[in-house]
């Protein structure tokens, strides 16, 4: 339950972008495909999900898709954002890559306005692009460090991996019963070689080389 709020908690914010989204376009004609509000009608915003829907992340990353399809309809049917319509189109990456770009570009084909993306590993490959393009990607987390993103179009909702580390580590050595007295802890993982993995286990070494007497 605490995993599907937490989903709910970051997709609520992707959908407040819709808004201003929303009201940027307030007196303007849109791109085909989009909608129009100049003369009062209906504006349609697109988001695009670049996703896993056939791959090793599939089965976790299907909650998230639920929970966007779910927010979306919610708020079509309650009309939250008056004269605006909501849509959504999908890419599946199977969770590789090396179609990050193809994705990204189909969907904007598609029409998204902006993309939002449980695929953290396609970030990195996406951003110089995006930054180019000064196209808006919204991202669960980066598997980058922090400092990477700043000034650029891809906004992670999420903290860095790093500090996840440090919070769990912590949270071990206080909680559990088992935690080593009068010698350090041994820490092992194994994990995929990516982004992500690399920089929790680079906070998991920090924060163990700051606390030498855990």
């Amino acid at each position: 339950m605490a995993k599907r709020n937490s989903v709910f908690v970051v997709l609520a914010v992707v959908l407040l972008i819709v808004s201003l989204f929303a009201a940027c376009n307030g007196e303007e004609t849109v791109t085909p495909g989009n909608g129009t509000n100049g003369n009062g009608e209906e504006v349609v915003i697109t988001i695009g999900n670049l996703t896993d829907q056939t791959g090793v992340a599939a089965q976790a990353i299907a909650i998230i898709d639920t929970a966007l399809d779910d927010i979306v309809e919610y708020y079509n049917d309650n009309n939250i954002i008056p004269g605006v319509r909501l849509r959504v189109v999908e890419y599946d990456t199977q969770y590789d890559s090396a179609k990050a770009i193809p994705g990204y570009q189909k969907l904007k084909s598609d029409g998204a306005d902006f993309i939002w993306t449980p695929v953290t590993l396609a970030v990195p490959v996406l951003k110089p692009r995006l930054d180019k393009d000064k196209y808006v990607v919204f991202t669960a987390t980066a598997n980058m460090e922090e400092e990477e993103l700043n000034g650029g179009y891809v906004f992670s909702m999420g903290i860095t991996p790093r500090y996840e580390a440090y919070t769990l580590l912590e949270w071990i050595a206080e909680n559990d019963e088992d935690f080593p007295t009068g010698r350090p802890a041994k820490i092992g993982g194994a994990a995929w070689d990516d982004g992500y993995n690399n920089l929790l286990f680079a906070g998991a070494k920090e924060y163990a080389d700051a606390h030498p007497d855990l």
